[in-house]
């Protein structure tokens, strides 16, 4: 029986006004990779933060059985990372120092850092290959280059609950297809990883579970072939969906 990993009850997020985030309980498993699907302004994106406990919100988070609250800042970077979009850094540091910085959970100080944490650095820029990258300035790479690394600072915390948000934007075909391939390997590895994904075929190809999202409510959770149905699909994107070599899509205007 799977870890649950990660178990959301009741989450609500608001935003002045308006809820973006409905009473949403969700599970997260070791050792499989969950999807979170919607369409924009499903609120996808404000879940993950939320969970990570970037946004104020209502309602429960456990980490591994613990109540998110319980944990330290540096506790809870070791149990959980956040890769965000688009980073806010804009301070001229290179790519290596940028990765160094998931290592602050371990050792409170990048001035410190011991041969254990340069080799964590160093593995986690090479499996996210951007060894090369490695004395660029950060705020000068592409934002697909940027992606990559903000990938590796996240691993480089060893955390064993990765969120990503949107992990293939911006990213070419064969990174996007490697990305894939390492969460995979990651998951296997017993970790619990989570995607935002807009491409209902990626899910489909690289994702066990899937939570279906709109209007900040959970319309389906289960395995992602359930989820990422035709009536679910009609009902939340408003397009026809036929599954055939590959995901085939029409706007139900036309049909």
């Amino acid at each position: 029986m799977p870890d649950d990993a990660l178990v959301v009850s009741k989450l609500s997020v608001a935003r002045g006004n308006r809820r973006v985030v409905r009473d949403l309980d969700m599970t997260a498993r070791a050792g499989e990779v969950l999807a979170i699907l919607g369409p924009n302004g499903a609120g996808k994106t404000t879940v993950l933060k939320a969970v990570a406990g970037l946004l104020p919100h209502d309602g429960e988070v456990l980490i591994h059985g613990r109540s998110r609250a319980t944990y330290s800042q540096q506790a809870l970077a070791r149990a959980l990372t956040f890769v965000p979009q688009q980073s806010l850094l804009r301070a001229a540091l290179p790519a290596h120092q940028v990765v160094a910085q998931g290592r602050f959970a371990h050792r409170g100080s990048l001035f410190s850092l011991a041969p254990a944490d340069r080799e964590a650095i160093n593995q986690a820029m090479a499996t996210a290959d951007v060894q090369h990258l490695a004395h660029r300035i950060f705020t000068r790479l592409s934002f697909g280059e940027q992606r990559r690394v903000l990938l590796a600072r996240g691993l480089a915390t060893g955390a064993q609950v990765l969120c990503l948000d949107e992990p293939t934007a911006s990213l070419d075909i064969a990174h996007a297809l490697a990305l894939y391939r390492l969460v995979r390997r990651l998951a296997d590895e017993g970790r619990c990883v989570i995607l935002v994904l807009h491409q209902l075929d990626d899910a489909l190809r690289h994702t066990d579970r899937a939570v279906l999202l709109s209007d900040g409510r959970c319309v389906s959770q289960g395995p992602t072939p359930d989820v990422v149905s035709p009536a679910h699909v009609e009902s939340v994107y408003r397009v026809g969906m036929r599954r055939g070599g590959g995901l085939e899509f029409n706007l139900l205007e036309d049909t």
